[in-house]
């Protein structure tokens, strides 16, 4: 069991960024995966720009 701790503390951290509205959690399989919508959105665009937080 080496290691569970901090597996355990991510999982904590990752769903205080999700609580925050920072990211958002999809499943993906048996995994869970943690996207930043606006990264996306900033990767996707051609303008290159991006809204600030609780401005979508």
């Amino acid at each position: 069991m080496k290691g569970i701790a901090k597996r355990r503390t991510a999982s904590v951290c990752l769903q205080q960024l999700v609580d925050l509205g920072l990211l958002r959690e999809q499943k993906a399989r048996r995994e869970k995966l943690f996207v930043h919508a606006n990264v996306l959105r900033l990767l996707k665009s051609e303008e290159h720009s991006c809204a600030s937080y609780g401005q979508e």
